[in-house]
């Protein structure tokens, strides 16, 4: 006995033969088949989270205080991978505000190229680039509460990195707020 069993939505991929008329739509399609598999990869066999590096500290530096991410990658809850290749820096705020920094994918078109058409000075891009975004946020907590642990972050597409407190006129990373950890 068997019996097929396919996912709704299903998985598609391209089929290709020869003598098939491609456009654009195919290449797209091959390509987020390929994404979509890899982001399913990592989610289903690492999870989200820090896999290495981003660590967060802060730093006092001419009478102000700065946050400082260091490099690293981590995945997020969406299967994105994240790649922070430098050293971001911020300047912190005077206020008493508990801030998360977070990090999330984020991708940009670039590399123009021609079109093909009457007019001469048309161009689109041809190239998808990869990156991330670091942000602080204010993360609202009743008085005398503590940061809640492990959280996903002010929204679903943020991965949390840490949690920062202001004592006195002194930052600090939270010992309390742990970062997701991917395996």
């Amino acid at each position: 006995m068997r019996q097929a069993a396919f996912c709704e939505p299903p998985v598609k991929r391209p089929h290709y033969f020869t003598g098939q008329m491609l456009s654009a739509d195919d290449f797209t399609a091959e390509q987020e088949y390929h994404i979509g598999k890899q982001r399913r990869h990592n989610l289903h066999c690492h999870g989200f989270g820090v896999v290495h590096g981003l660590k967060v500290s802060t730093l006092k530096k001419n009478a102000r205080w700065t946050v400082v991410i260091e490099p690293g990658f981590a995945i997020d809850s969406a299967g994105n991978e994240i790649q922070l290749c430098m050293k971001v820096t911020f300047r912190l705020p005077e206020s008493e505000t508990t801030i998360q920094v977070g990090i999330r994918f984020s991708e940009r078109l670039c590399d123009p190229v021609p079109i093909v058409s009457d007019a001469t000075s048309l161009s689109s891009p041809s190239r998808a680039e990869e990156g991330c975004e670091v942000l602080l946020d204010p993360v609202s907590m009743p008085r005398g509460s503590r940061a809640k642990t492990g959280g996903l972050g002010t929204s679903l597409d943020v991965l949390p990195l840490a949690h920062l407190v202001r004592r006195g006129c002194v930052w600090q990373v939270s010992r309390t707020f742990k970062a997701p950890r991917a395996h």
